[in-house]
Order: structure tokens, then sequence, then C-alpha cells
């Protein structure tokens, strides 16, 4: 899951990239653009 980390004064965002490889094998990003698809997308998360 996103963090948002203060560092310097300016927000870095981080994220764990094994978490987020796994997540796009099964899901290719795509613009969101109907209600169902926010919902499904948001199941995956």
């Amino acid at each position: 899951m996103p963090n948002m980390t203060k560092v310097n004064g300016k927000m870095t965002l981080t994220f764990d990239q094994t978490t987020y490889r796994n997540l796009l094998t099964e899901v290719t990003p795509v613009a969101i653009e109907t209600e169902e698809e926010y919902e499904r997308a948001l199941k995956l998360v």
C-alpha cells in the first residue's frame, strides 16, 4: 500500500515494489470510466 513520507520538506511516494508488481500481473492499468470498473478495481487493492 503506498504511503507518503516527508523528506527534507518534500513529499515522496514510497511503495512495496513486489506488491505493485503482483498487482500489475493481475490488472493492466487503464483509465476507470464507470462505477462498475471502479468497484471492481477496489476489490483488487
